[in-house]
Protein backbone atom coordinates (compact mmCIF):
# COMPACT_ATOMS: atom_id res chain seq x y z
CA UNK A 1 0.00 0.00 0.00
CA UNK A 2 1.18 3.46 -1.05
CA UNK A 3 1.10 6.28 1.51
CA UNK A 4 0.73 9.92 0.96
CA UNK A 5 -0.48 12.20 3.06
CA UNK A 6 -0.53 15.86 3.84
CA UNK A 7 2.04 15.27 6.45
CA UNK A 8 4.10 13.30 4.14
CA UNK A 9 7.44 14.72 2.04
CA UNK A 10 6.81 15.52 -1.66
CA UNK A 11 9.80 14.04 -2.35
CA UNK A 12 8.59 10.77 -1.37
CA UNK A 13 5.58 10.61 -3.37
CA UNK A 14 4.97 9.65 -6.79
CA UNK A 15 4.60 13.10 -9.33
CA UNK A 16 0.57 14.05 -9.60
CA UNK A 17 -1.00 12.63 -12.67
CA UNK A 18 -3.66 11.00 -14.26
CA UNK A 19 -3.63 7.90 -12.80
CA UNK A 20 -2.62 9.29 -9.14
CA UNK A 21 -4.31 9.55 -5.99
CA UNK A 22 -3.00 12.49 -4.19
CA UNK A 23 -3.55 14.77 -1.40
CA UNK A 24 -3.37 18.42 -2.80
CA UNK A 25 -2.79 21.77 -1.04
CA UNK A 26 -6.40 23.20 -2.14
CA UNK A 27 -10.14 22.22 -2.63
CA UNK A 28 -9.74 23.99 -5.82
CA UNK A 29 -7.78 21.59 -6.94
CA UNK A 30 -9.54 18.26 -5.93
CA UNK A 31 -11.59 15.77 -7.57
CA UNK A 32 -12.66 14.58 -4.14
CA UNK A 33 -13.14 16.80 -0.72
CA UNK A 34 -12.83 14.24 1.97
CA UNK A 35 -14.31 15.05 5.19
CA UNK A 36 -13.09 12.75 8.48
CA UNK A 37 -14.05 13.08 12.08
CA UNK A 38 -14.71 10.97 15.41
CA UNK A 39 -17.80 11.34 16.50
CA UNK A 40 -17.22 9.41 20.06
CA UNK A 41 -16.99 10.75 23.18
CA UNK A 42 -16.09 7.05 24.57
CA UNK A 43 -13.35 6.76 22.35
CA UNK A 44 -11.98 10.91 22.93
CA UNK A 45 -8.76 10.41 20.10
CA UNK A 46 -9.14 7.11 17.98
CA UNK A 47 -6.39 6.87 15.09
CA UNK A 48 -7.61 6.80 11.71
CA UNK A 49 -6.38 5.43 8.45
CA UNK A 50 -8.07 6.17 5.21
CA UNK A 51 -6.81 4.87 1.73
CA UNK A 52 -8.84 5.71 -1.89
CA UNK A 53 -7.18 2.57 -4.01
CA UNK A 54 -4.93 1.42 -1.25
CA UNK A 55 -3.00 4.83 -1.61
CA UNK A 56 -3.06 6.45 1.99
CA UNK A 57 -4.38 9.50 2.38
CA UNK A 58 -4.97 10.10 6.12
CA UNK A 59 -3.30 8.41 8.67
CA UNK A 60 -3.62 10.70 12.22
CA UNK A 61 -5.19 10.77 15.04
CA UNK A 62 -8.69 12.39 15.65
CA UNK A 63 -9.59 13.84 18.75
CA UNK A 64 -13.59 14.26 18.99
CA UNK A 65 -13.23 17.44 20.92
CA UNK A 66 -16.93 18.97 20.82
CA UNK A 67 -17.84 16.01 18.39
CA UNK A 68 -18.60 18.24 15.86
CA UNK A 69 -15.81 18.82 13.94
CA UNK A 70 -14.50 17.64 10.54
CA UNK A 71 -10.69 17.79 9.12
CA UNK A 72 -10.66 18.25 4.99
CA UNK A 73 -8.29 16.38 2.92
CA UNK A 74 -8.89 17.69 -0.83
CA UNK A 75 -7.97 14.75 -2.92
CA UNK A 76 -7.02 14.74 -6.51
CA UNK A 77 -7.84 11.31 -8.42
CA UNK A 78 -8.82 10.35 -11.70
CA UNK A 79 -12.24 9.95 -12.91
CA UNK A 80 -14.01 7.14 -12.50
CA UNK A 81 -14.77 4.36 -9.76
CA UNK A 82 -12.58 4.00 -6.54
CA UNK A 83 -11.82 1.85 -3.96
CA UNK A 84 -11.97 3.73 -0.11
CA UNK A 85 -11.32 2.21 2.72
CA UNK A 86 -11.29 3.79 6.45
CA UNK A 87 -9.67 1.55 9.40
CA UNK A 88 -9.51 2.53 12.96
CA UNK A 89 -6.90 1.87 15.69
CA UNK A 90 -10.04 0.30 17.54
CA UNK A 91 -10.28 -2.47 15.24
CA UNK A 92 -13.41 -0.60 12.95
CA UNK A 93 -13.11 -0.63 9.11
CA UNK A 94 -15.20 0.20 6.25
CA UNK A 95 -14.82 -0.23 2.64
CA UNK A 96 -17.36 1.46 0.28
CA UNK A 97 -16.92 2.52 -3.79
CA UNK A 98 -17.25 6.21 -4.92
CA UNK A 99 -17.39 7.65 -8.09
CA UNK A 100 -15.96 10.56 -9.50
CA UNK A 101 -17.56 11.31 -13.14
CA UNK A 102 -15.26 12.70 -15.51
CA UNK A 103 -15.33 16.80 -15.12
CA UNK A 104 -17.26 16.77 -11.76
CA UNK A 105 -16.38 16.77 -8.00
CA UNK A 106 -17.61 14.49 -4.48
CA UNK A 107 -17.91 15.19 -1.63
CA UNK A 108 -17.38 12.37 1.19
CA UNK A 109 -17.75 12.55 4.77
CA UNK A 110 -16.11 9.68 6.90
CA UNK A 111 -17.40 9.40 10.38
CA UNK A 112 -16.34 7.14 13.42
CA UNK A 113 -18.89 5.77 15.83
CA UNK A 114 -18.12 4.35 19.44
CA UNK A 115 -21.04 4.62 22.13
CA UNK A 116 -21.10 1.68 25.38
CA UNK A 117 -24.43 2.55 26.02
CA UNK A 118 -26.50 3.64 29.17
CA UNK A 119 -26.09 -0.51 30.69
CA UNK A 120 -30.11 -1.51 28.99
CA UNK A 121 -28.37 -2.50 25.48
CA UNK A 122 -30.56 -0.62 23.54
CA UNK A 123 -28.74 1.97 22.79
CA UNK A 124 -24.68 0.57 22.48
CA UNK A 125 -23.39 1.77 19.00
CA UNK A 126 -20.32 -0.93 18.66
CA UNK A 127 -17.03 0.62 17.00
CA UNK A 128 -17.82 1.31 13.41
CA UNK A 129 -17.50 4.23 10.67
CA UNK A 130 -20.32 5.88 8.01
CA UNK A 131 -19.55 7.17 5.00
CA UNK A 132 -21.84 9.35 3.34
CA UNK A 133 -20.91 10.78 -0.27
CA UNK A 134 -22.39 13.53 -1.64
CA UNK A 135 -22.51 15.14 -5.16
CA UNK A 136 -23.14 18.87 -3.99
CA UNK A 137 -20.99 20.27 -0.95
CA UNK A 138 -21.44 19.23 2.15
CA UNK A 139 -23.18 21.75 5.10
CA UNK A 140 -22.29 20.70 8.79
CA UNK A 141 -23.96 22.05 11.67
Amino acid sequence: MRVLSSGADPGDAPPPGDDVVSVVDGAEQADLILYVSNQSFEHAVVGIVVAIDEVVVVDQDFHVEGQHNWTQFPIELPPGEHTLTATSSTGAAIAQTVTVPDGERRWVVVDYWYHPGDGTGSDVVDPRFTVHVSKEAVGFA
